[in-house]
């Protein structure tokens, strides 16, 4: 939490750093010359932050695929191992699993669990 902050405060001192060189620079051409350039500036602070927000989510889906890999591996051992203990009985592996016949019947396609 504690990057994020300082991330916005970089952003806040750059912001106000091109706006002080812009007021020079405004008043000496005599206008709102600078405002133009102050959209261009933003819009590139906005881009950068767009790109670390995107770097962030493809890093959250990363995780979030590992870990659905890892709980179908695991569910897959489980269907096994429940099955093989109860001679493939699809009603007595369900009630050691503590689910439906049918939640288990469809997860053990899913998973292509075979003898």
């Amino acid at each position: 939490m504690g990057e994020k902050k300082d991330d916005r405060e970089d952003g806040q001192e750059e912001i106000e750093s091109v706006m002080k060189a812009m007021e020079g620079e405004g008043q000496e051409q005599g206008g709102d010359n600078h405002i133009p350039s102050l959209k261009a500036v933003v819009a590139g602070i906005r881009a950068s932050y767009d790109k670390q927000i995107a770097a962030a989510l493809a890093q959250i889906y990363d995780l979030r695929d590992a870990r659905r890999a890892a709980v179908e591996k695991t569910e897959k051992r489980m269907i096994h191992k429940a099955m093989k203990e109860c001679h493939w009985r699809t009603d007595r592996a369900s009630e050691m699993l503590g689910v439906s016949a049918v939640t288990l019947w469809r997860k053990a396609r899913q998973y292509e669990v075979k003898r």
